[in-house]
């Protein structure tokens, strides 16, 4: 089979065998109109039927009404059930209340990381409550460099596309809208990736670059030396490197993964 076509039924095939291993028929997972999100909910719809999947919403302030659509927009065309739960308020309290404990409000990535982590919040009520395996969203090249939230984004019964790169999350979205008649909205598959945890933020990497780059370093272990030969810049290849190595705390605590590479 082609690559993407056969990555595609093996992310069927395993999600499926682990809901069902795991004593599970449901799942759900947030949606946040990004491409990652997307391609779970279509592998999710097309392992555990439509009808037993749900996506949630849950928009920060810093979340573009664009991006919600884009969410409800999938989920419709998926046919899967979705629901809004708006995270402000929660995300505003735990401001104040950091604000009365230590007299100095939160800033950085001490202010964006509780989003992440009240959404995980969100997502263990309604499993907790409907009986409902998490399913984690985050990709390989992500879990790679550590750009994901411990306790947030990383929660979940099994993280379903983290071993596939960021390159391929495209190619597999691109697959399923060729032979799923569409599900993903376009601008979802051409806006630019962002987290959305503050004003005008958008991911920090060229993913066409960073992703080979990094599976070479992550997957297949080549060392500096050698990548240099291959004409990709020092400069970078040690801040990825820096940034693996930085990140093994995270991966070790990540849910288990469908494995798809060595």
């Amino acid at each position: 089979m082609d690559s993407i076509e056969e990555m595609f039924e093996v992310l069927i095939s395993g999600l499926k065998d682990y809901v069902e291993e795991a004593g599970f028929s449901k799942a759900v997972l947030g949606l946040s109109g990004g491409i990652d999100s997307s391609v779970v909910a279509s592998i999710a719809a097309k392992a555990l039927g439509a009808k037993n999947v749900l996506g949630i919403a849950m928009p920060s302030k810093f979340s573009s009404k664009e991006s919600t659509e884009d969410a409800k927009a999938l989920a419709a065309n998926l046919g899967i059930e979705f629901k809004e739960w708006p995270i402000e308020e929660a995300v505003e309290l735990n401001r104040q209340a950091y604000l009365k404990v230590f007299e100095e409000s939160l800033s950085g990535t001490a202010d964006e990381n509780p989003q992440a982590r009240i959404r995980c919040n969100v997502l263990m009520t309604i499993s907790n409550a409907q009986n409902r395996l998490v399913l984690a969203t985050g990709n390989r090249t992500e879990f790679a460099l550590g750009y994901c939230t411990l306790y947030g984004d990383l929660c979940g019964g099994i993280a379903v596309i983290a071993d596939v790169n960021k390159t391929d999350v495209y190619r597999l979205a691109n697959y399923i809208n060729k032979t799923m008649n569409n599900p993903i909205p376009k601008s979802v598959v051409e806006k630019t990736p962002s987290a959305e945890l503050s004003p005008g933020q958008v991911d920090p990497f060229d993913y066409e670059k960073v992703s080979l780059l990094v599976d070479l370093i992550f997957v297949e272990g080549k060392g500096k030396e050698e990548l240099i030969k291959l004409g990709h810049s020092e400069e970078l290849i040690l801040d990825l490197m820096k940034r693996i190595k930085a990140a093994e705390f995270k991966r070790a605590q990540a849910p288990p993964a469908i494995k798809l590479k060595p």
